[in-house]
């Protein structure tokens, strides 16, 4: 958020949003820490709270981001941003204790990352250029097929390391898969009103009967 409020520069911004979307591996570091520092009868309100945040933060989010605009240019955002996340980590410094315990036996799993990034960057590119390169191209129907290989190869690195970056075993539960199966047809719903939402209210109701403008 700082470099975004201080670069005029198109190619600093686009880095600084990246900088920002890695900032999102935050959600499960907070919810190990509250796993670990909260009594057992919190736990449950804890990770739920943080969870929501996700969301609640979203809408609050485009509501904010309206106003600002409305009243201030585009780096206002990321003031806002800064000043959140400066009050945030205040606050983890001066209320979250330090953690002694050390787990030796943790490790990394470098190759299950690599192929995590490239199916996931080949099947959002395809998806995002789609409309571009035609769904039938060449381009188009060559990155899906290298996502789904790609996608199969990390799935059996991630079965046979000793400390994947995913558990495909406990993912497989019932509980853990229909979780997340919930979450990523909620988070469909939600992102895609999104763009609803923002088309909506800047189209002019004067000239298509609906709108907001």
């Amino acid at each position: 958020s700082g470099l975004a409020v201080a670069t005029h520069s198109f190619t600093l911004l686009i880095v600084a949003r990246v900088l920002q979307g890695a900032g999102g591996g935050v959600l499960p570091l907070a919810i190990s820490i509250v796993r670990d520092e909260l009594p057992r009868e919190k736990i449950t309100g804890g990770v739920a709270a943080i969870s929501a945040s996700m969301g609640v933060g979203s809408g609050l989010g485009l509501v904010a981001t309206g106003v600002l605009l409305e009243h201030w240019d585009y780096k206002s955002i990321f003031w806002m941003g800064l000043i959140a996340a400066v009050v945030a980590i205040a606050l983890v410094v001066l209320r979250v204790p330090n953690d002694p315990v050390t787990d030796k036996n943790g490790g990394a799993d470098p190759l299950g990352a690599i192929t995590l990034a490239g199916w996931l960057s080949a099947l959002l590119i395809a998806v995002s250029r789609g409309n571009e390169w035609g769904w039938t191209s060449t381009k188009t129907l060559g990155l899906f097929a290298v996502a789904a290989v790609v996608a199969l190869i990390w799935g059996i690195i991630e079965v046979k390391v000793k400390h994947p970056l995913v558990d495909m075993k406990m993912m497989a539960r019932p509980a853990v898969a229909f979780t997340n199966i919930s979450g990523l047809l909620i988070g469909f719903g939600m992102y895609g009103s999104f763009l609803v939402i923002s088309n909506f209210t800047q189209t002019p109701a004067q000239l298509a009967h609906y709108g907001f403008t």
